[in-house]
């Protein structure tokens, strides 16, 4: 980027590259939701996940092969440019006083990255601030099922996420460059994305359309990231001291998003292995597992099993409720710790 870019110019750009994460999202999800509907109404001879990652695979195959042919190196080699504008493109970017590239390794700035608190702290941030983003990115359709929708609603209402996403990493890139204040600006998106969360865990169980919204705004999180990524490109230096502070960056990044796919248990005042939570109406007849003999049910009654509802004060006609089997009787079940009523 800081080959073909002023630092000025940086931002806008760094945002433009990263919102096509959000583009892949709007388009993996019509592929995925026009697969899923295809297979149901017409079959297929293989499953239909297998079906997307063919779709995908094959796409980012085709896609690298253009890229490896195409994409020049740096301006002296890029075929689409004359000579003459290649000189003045080299000239343009003059001003960052960073070069075009000198790739080879110098190990005084791999130390010197290695030593320098900057390097850690962008690390810090991105492996913290992607935690929830692993959870979210991953199970997101999971999540917007929770919500009231049908599986297949998920992969199509997932898309406007991603629109949201483009606008506020071009936005926020645009006006951080503009007001020379790349941080400050992008954190707008993270306090868009808190909001969206707050919506999501305080909204009514069932109001399935404001939680969904929360969701949408969720996906502005990315802007402070893409900030700092960009700052790296215009702040940092050298050849190797750039390439292994962003390596480092993106590492962190992916060992959050990792971490951010098995999140903890939800803790309980009484903790017992293997439990399993299921949603049912409290006022309504129940019809117990025949492995649960009737004197281990508990009444349903809010207020008596208050213990039980993990969301808090849910409304009176829905909680979410568990019943939990001893470990004696979890081997006669097949090994699960819980029945779902």
């Amino acid at each position: 980027m800081i080959q073909w870019y002023t630092k000025k110019e940086q931002g806008t750009r760094v945002g433009i590259w990263f919102s096509f994460n959000g583009w892949a999202q709007i388009f993996g999800g019509l592929v995925a939701y026009g697969i899923a509907k295809g297979t149901r109404l017409h079959g297929s001879s293989i499953a239909p996940w297998k079906i997307v990652f063919l779709v995908t695979g094959l796409l980012t195959s085709a896609i690298g092969c253009i890229f490896l042919f195409v994409m020049p190196d740096n301006q002296l080699n890029a075929r689409f440019l004359s000579e003459a504008d290649r000189i003045l493109a080299v000239e343009r970017v003059r001003i960052n006083q960073q070069g075009i590239g000198n790739k080879h390794f110098k190990s005084y700035q791999l130390k010197e990255a290695l030593l320098d608190p900057l390097t850690w702290a962008f690390a810090f941030y991105a492996c913290v601030a992607d935690i929830p983003n692993g959870g979210i990115s991953n199970f997101f359709s999971q999540l917007i099922v929770s919500f009231g929708y049908t599986p297949e609603q998920s992969l199509l209402y997932g898309t406007p996420g991603g629109a949201v996403e483009v606008v506020a990493l071009i936005v926020c890139g645009y006006l951080g460059d503009r007001f020379r204040n790349r941080i400050l600006i992008s954190c707008s998106g993270l306090i868009i994305a808190m909001l969206g969360m707050i919506l999501i865990v305080a909204l009514p169980l069932h109001n399935n359309g404001g939680r969904l919204a929360g969701y949408y705004l969720t996906q502005a999180s990315p802007t402070p990231f893409v900030a700092l990524l960009s700052l790296i490109a215009s702040n940092v230096a050298g050849y190797t001291k750039k390439t292994t502070v962003a390596a480092i960056y993106l590492i962190s990044y992916c060992v959050g998003n990792i971490i951010g796919k098995f999140p903890p248990s939800l803790p309980l005042q009484n903790p017992l292995p293997l439990i399993k939570s299921t949603s049912i109406l409290t006022n309504t007849p129940t019809t117990r597992s025949p492995n649960i003999p009737p004197q281990r049910l508990p009444t349903l009654h809010p207020r008596r099993n208050h213990h039980h509802l993990l969301l808090g004060r849910l409304p009176h006609r829905l909680g979410l409720y568990m019943v939990v089997l001893p470990a004696s009787e979890q081997e006669e079940s097949g090994g699960s710790g819980a029945a779902a009523l």
